[in-house]
């Protein structure tokens, strides 16, 4: 039987797969919530890492910003410097995907899908670039901000379907 000392002894890494075991036992949220109590400290330090990652994420944009500014000042040629960056960062994927990930076995159907998302990124990759040179930093910032409701918009008119009212508001 599991006792307190137990319970504290076990590591997030070692609970992870009892919190697991007991989410397939459930069969519903409620009974889940039930099985999983003891171990409901591993919710609160997942959302700190989770937030962590977006504050991580933040930081890193704002010195993109700042330095692609710094280099557009140098160069003033913003879409040739979106286009180095659109290669070495393909160069990059390239080594690590031959190199450190296993081959994937369904390619041509991901491949023909991806191509799209692959150019939409780099539209807005240039389109970023672009803003940089033509503004100022905190415009350009204000406006790559503005990015989740153009998405929404766009998966509205394209692809007609009407997201969480939630999504909007937020």
């Amino acid at each position: 039987p599991a006792t307190t000392q137990n319970m504290k002894a076990v590591s997030e890494e070692a609970a992870l797969p009892l919190v697991k075991q007991q989410l397939d036992k459930a069969k519903d949220v409620a009974t889940a919530v039930t099985l999983t109590g003891g171990l409901a400290g591993l919710g609160l330090m997942r959302r700190l890492e989770v937030g962590s990652y977006f504050g991580l994420w933040y930081a890193l944009n704002v010195m993109y910003n700042i330095q692609n500014k710094r280099v557009l000042q140098l160069i003033d040629l913003p879409l040739c410097v979106a286009v180095a960056q659109l290669a070495v960062g393909a160069a990059y994927s390239q080594v690590a995907w031959r190199l450190l990930r296993p081959r994937p076995t369904r390619l041509v159907g991901a491949m023909s899908t991806a191509k799209w998302i692959a150019v939409c990124h780099g539209i807005g990759q240039a389109s970023t670039v672009v803003a940089l040179g033509a503004g100022t930093v905190s415009s350009a910032h204000v406006i790559k901000a503005l990015e989740p409701l153009f998405s929404a918009a766009v998966t509205a008119v394209v692809f007609g379907k009407l997201l969480n009212k939630w999504v909007y508001a937020s």
